[in-house]
């Protein structure tokens, strides 16, 4: 195990760091003697994770212990470069131990960001002033229910072998994905428009209006989408577009608890129906817009293959990068009847929620569960139950009037005849 004598601060020069090398028996020993030699010792939950994987048991890796206050000076411009190494130059994602934990680190100001590659964008300026910046930031983090700095999105998982059978387990849709640039929006009023990037640069977007639905003569506020940037080629022309593809909040309600069908119904009804009415009205003049928004849709997942293969991608106007699958998942009120007995009913395709059976200890036996599958799917109408019914009568009515055109028929058949006697 190497250890080096160097400081976080960077007024430290390169000649004066020196290297010792231990031999230890044990990864616990290593790991206890290098937090006495330099408190508090390795702090990044990753990290730890790591050794005990290579030199023992990755069960046994300690949890972190508290960031020390250095961590948090602004200038600590050498924490940021080993971050790039260990990163590979990517941003740390939420929920890694250097950001997730401990109280929150000053965020880094990235100057001179880039809004959309290759593309300059009217109206939209990086947002550089203090106390605004942070303050916008600060917002967005609080809205994700997040804790730590930098940028608090949630991050996607790649597909792979085992995580693919997660589609049969849980409902899902899909969308495709677009070659574009991740962007939260945060609308917070009249020309209070902003653009929180990956990198947590703050690009604020002017002459860019949302009207509340019940009043269009009201703008909305407290508000946080979830989205991507893209480019569009129509006609020759290069188009900027924000795809919104989720909401977390809506004047100030946590819509973002809900399911993902109830979100996006939202964006629909709350985000762009009434930009369109005030379009139609004459109120919004989108020529004079930074950029154009629209909801994207998504799809029950048979639809994977058209969205690859079929029309879908040569008609979309910007390159289509693969596939996004979103679980719909459930609400928070159903959350609490986890491993409970419940009843519901098939509505719309769908099951709903009626009510928990207090009354039951145990749930009905599977059998009964796909009697009651297959009478759904395969149900008896009143009409084809009533029609069954008079076939019946029908029948046993015309048996019984064949019977009574007899009057024989129900007597008591006549004794066989009696054998002669043989005299001898």
């Amino acid at each position: 195990m190497n250890m080096s004598n160097t400081s976080r601060r960077t007024t430290v020069t390169k000649v004066k760091i020196h290297n010792s090398q231990f031999l230890f028996s044990s990864i616990e020993a290593a790991v206890a003697t290098f937090a006495q030699a330099r408190p508090p010792g390795i702090y990044k939950g990753d990290y730890l994770k790591e050794l005990f994987r290579r030199y023992g048991d990755v069960d046994d890796a300690p949890p972190p212990p508290e960031l020390p206050e250095w961590c948090f000076d602004e200038d600590d411009e050498e924490e940021e470069e080993e971050e790039d190494v260990k990163t590979g130059g990517q941003e740390s994602e939420p929920g890694s131990s250097s950001s997730s934990f401990g109280k929150r680190r000053k965020e880094h100001l990235k100057l001179g960001a880039i809004f959309l590659e290759g593309v300059t964008v009217k109206r939209v300026t990086q947002v550089t002033t203090q106390p605004k910046l942070r303050e916008i930031q600060q917002k967005c983090q609080q809205f994700c229910g997040w804790e730590g700095s930098g940028f608090p999105g949630a991050q996607p998982i790649s597909m792979d072998k085992q995580n693919i059978k997660l589609l049969e387990q849980k409902p899902y849709k899909v969308s495709w994905k677009a070659d574009g640039t991740r962007y939260m929006m945060m609308i917070d009023g009249t020309n209070e428009v902003y653009m929180i990037g990956r990198d947590n640069s703050v690009f604020h977007v002017s002459n860019l209006e949302f009207p509340f639905r019940k009043d269009l003569r009201t703008h909305l506020a407290n508000t946080l989408l979830d989205g991507e940037m893209i480019i569009d080629k129509v006609n020759g022309q290069v188009v900027p577009r924000y795809l919104i593809y989720d909401i977390i909040k809506f004047n100030g309600q946590p819509v973002g608890e809900c399911d993902f069908n109830i979100r996006l119904a939202c964006i629909e009804k709350e985000i762009i129906f009434p930009r369109h009415e005030k379009m139609k009205n004459g109120l919004i003049d989108k020529a004079q817009e930074p950029f154009s928004v629209r909801n994207k849709p998504f799809f029950d997942i048979h639809a994977a293959r058209k969205l690859l293969e079929g029309s879908f991608a040569r008609e979309v106007s910007h390159e289509v990068d693969g596939l996004i699958f979103q679980p719909t998942g459930v609400t928070r009120e159903l959350k609490q009847y986890d491993n409970k007995i419940i009843e519901c009913k098939f509505e719309n395709n769908s099951w709903v929620f009626m009510r928990q059976r207090i009354d039951k200890s145990f749930p009905n036996a599977y059998n009964t569960a796909l009697a009651v599958c297959n009478s759904i799917q395969n149900p008896v109408t009143k009409e084809m139950l009533f029609e069954f019914i008079g076939r019946c009568t029908a029948a046993s009515q015309g048996q019984m009037q064949k019977h009574h055109l007899d009057p024989d028929a129900e007597l008591m058949p006549p004794p066989p005849p009696k054998r002669p006697r043989t005299i001898t």
